[in-house]
């Protein structure tokens, strides 16, 4: 299945650190290429192609098991409750003040 298409060859367009899973077993494909060739060309130099070992992704549960593959990327476990805007209440209304394009896959 392909992962990427559109203008991800943009030399502009910088992806690295990134770990890559289909779960249904297929090859991944980075327009049209594989992660070797595709890491070749620029693009994702640090990054794999691994099961990145959810906890239970069938019920959402996205926390990684120790162990995870993801480590190799640089990728460090974090507490997801803590994320998000804090601080003063202007702050944390700032992101509600924006409207965002709807984005259009198929271009």
């Amino acid at each position: 299945s392909s992962l990427f298409s559109g203008g991800w060859k943009d030399k502009n367009v910088s992806l690295n650190h990134n770990i890559y899973w289909n779960s249904s077993g297929q090859a991944i494909s980075f327009e049209g290429m594989s992660l070797s060739d595709w890491q070749k060309s620029g693009k994702d130099k640090d990054s794999i192609t691994a099961d990145p070992q959810f906890i239970d992704a069938a019920h959402f549960d996205f926390r990684l098991k120790r162990g995870s593959p993801a480590t190799q990327t640089g990728f460090v476990s974090f507490d997801y409750s803590k994320a998000g805007v804090y601080g003063a209440k202007r702050w944390q209304n700032l992101p509600k003040s924006f409207t965002f394009p709807v984005v259009d896959f198929q271009q």
